[in-house]
């Protein structure tokens, strides 16, 4: 158990990031984050840029990129220059924000081994998700730390489930008071398999349930849990995490990481059924 409330600190970097982590902040009611953007442009003054120290040195560092050659090239270069007039700063995490339509290639792989040479992150992972999920993305590890929580979570337990698979989903449902919430469990839940077609083929699942010093009753958490997987009918990894604040409503946040294909191989496995069956090329 633990009573959180640790700031933690997102660097962005890349158009939709930057946008989501704007969005996050402004929306964000729990308290306890604080935003950096990398600069926009690379220049020869990029040494003259000024660093927030007093962010910057806290323990819990987070970077959100644009997995795109122009966003990890510039957050590079600008932990680089962090790097010198901050010796101590860290980078606990790395979430690479793959959009939908970007397919895997050499150059994001190499670009990516330099970003984890010169940022010494605990790990990075790739999330590919549609701009309006990188927002819920962010709260994930928003959430944190963030306050008093029934369950020791680690950063790494979190970590490895979103690993688990590559694009995500989330949900979020408000409840009127803590017996309502395996009720949202189940709705959350529901939201999630409509939006992602099979929730059973899901490989991980984060649940995180905001409620405030009423929250006493730990029958209510394992009734959340239980409806959880129940709901999916798979032996997968659950892993929960609650922020209790004395000021916070109630409400369940889940998020879930799906092995779903990629745009281009639908498209692929489309035209080989089609060829298959022989069919016109006007119908096609």
């Amino acid at each position: 158990m633990n009573d959180g409330q640790i700031t933690k600190t997102f660097i962005a970097s890349g158009s939709n990031s930057e946008k989501a982590l704007t969005s996050f902040v402004r929306c964000w009611e729990h308290g306890f984050v604080e935003a950096i953007y990398s600069p926009h442009t690379k220049s020869e003054n990029f040494c003259a840029i000024e660093v927030a120290k007093n962010k910057l040195t806290k323990d819990f560092n987070f970077m959100v990129i644009d997995n795109d050659a122009a966003s990890i090239q510039r957050v590079t270069e600008y932990f680089t220059h962090i790097k010198q007039v901050l010796s101590k700063v860290s980078i606990l995490g790395i979430i690479m924000i793959d959009s939908i339509e970007t397919t895997p290639n050499e150059e994001l792989s190499m670009l990516c081994e330099k970003l984890a040479e010169v940022t010494a992150a605990s790990f990075i992972q790739v999330n590919q998700c549609s701009p309006q999920m990188i927002e819920p993305l962010i709260a994930m590890y928003a959430h944190l730390y963030c306050g008093f929580s029934v369950n020791c979570l680690e950063l790494q337990d979190l970590s490895d489930t979103l690993k688990s698979g590559y694009h995500f989903e989330a949900s979020d449902v408000n409840a009127a008071s803590i017996y309502e919430l395996p009720f949202a469990t189940y709705q959350a839940a529901n939201k999630i398999s409509l939006a992602a077609n099979e929730l059973s083929e899901a490989q991980g699942l984060v649940l995180v349930i905001i409620s405030n010093k009423e929250f006493a009753d730990l029958s209510i958490l394992t009734a959340c849990i239980d409806i959880l997987k129940g709901y999916t009918h798979k032996d997968i990894n659950v892993v929960f995490h609650t922020n209790i604040q004395p000021e916070n409503s109630h409400s369940i946040h889940l998020g879930a990481v799906f092995n779903a294909l990629r745009k281009d191989e639908q498209v692929d496995k489309t035209e080989t059924n089609e060829n298959t069956l022989n069919i016109p090329q006007f119908l096609r």
